[in-house]
């Protein structure tokens, strides 16, 4: 038994080979989203999520949602396998709020952001997890795109993340 081995001009040609016409859209579509692009349109959603969130927070403190949903309770309805996750006393409640208050801000700045998307998205998953009573499809969606944005280039522009490292956004041609 031979081993036959190719050149590597024929070996490239055989992974070549496919139907143009169904790749087509793929190879566009990847072409598309490998090109340079301007980052101010993804700062600009970082800094909106980050005012958003700010106010609702504030919103809880305003409102006395804090006391009223998490601390005075005697009884929370947990989620099943969650039964663990308890709210803290009073005051702790109260500063578990502030930090993800200061966490927002945070945000909006570009300061340590992808650590402060990583730890807000957790920080307002676990008062979303104290709780089902309170759930609201779109605190979901706050804790999904939280988690999301810390994985997405959003602090190259826009942010002292990128001021301190001495980077500028991307400019599209």
């Amino acid at each position: 038994m031979a081993l036959t081995v190719l050149p590597p001009t024929q070996t490239a040609r055989v992974f070549q080979l496919r139907p143009m016409g169904l790749w087509r859209p793929i190879d566009f579509l990847h072409r598309r989203a490998s090109e340079p692009m301007d980052a101010s349109s993804v700062a600009v959603f970082r800094i909106a999520f980050g005012l958003v969130t700010l106010i609702a927070i504030v919103r809880f403190f305003a409102y006395g949602w804090i006391d009223q949903l998490y601390v005075d309770p005697l009884h929370h309805f947990s989620y099943v396998g969650f039964e663990w996750v308890r709210a803290w006393p009073a005051p702790w409640m109260h500063l578990h709020f502030a930090a993800l208050g200061v966490l927002s801000i945070s945000i909006i700045l570009g300061w340590h952001a992808r650590a402060s998307l990583i730890l807000f998205a957790l920080g307002f998953t676990y008062v979303e997890l104290i709780d089902k009573t309170t759930y609201l499809n779109h605190y979901y969606f706050v804790s999904l795109v939280a988690l999301l944005l810390a994985f997405i280039p959003h602090d190259r522009a826009w942010s002292l993340d990128s001021r301190r490292a001495g980077t500028s956004p991307v400019r599209r041609r």
